[in-house]
């Protein structure tokens, strides 16, 4: 998703994450989404962001503080 546009699947968001094993986040300020609600929820959690941030890392098993091109190899 971009910055501006509807997030039309925020309506199934609940049932999917509902029946994950796994989450990985790339980019994110937690501010759109309540990312750390869902690394709660779901078992494997991964969280690939530039900057740390104290309240939405704490939730997430794995945290990777790099450009998600470096961050995934």
């Amino acid at each position: 998703m971009m910055f501006g546009e509807d997030a039309p699947a925020y309506a199934h968001l609940h049932a999917l994450y509902s029946d994950a094993d796994m989450v990985v986040v790339m980019g994110t300020s937690g501010q759109v989404v309540d990312t750390a609600y869902i690394a709660q929820k779901i078992e494997y959690s991964i969280l690939n962001n530039l900057d740390r941030d104290p309240y939405i890392d704490q939730y997430f098993k794995v945290r990777i503080y790099e450009p998600a091109t470096q961050g995934v190899i």
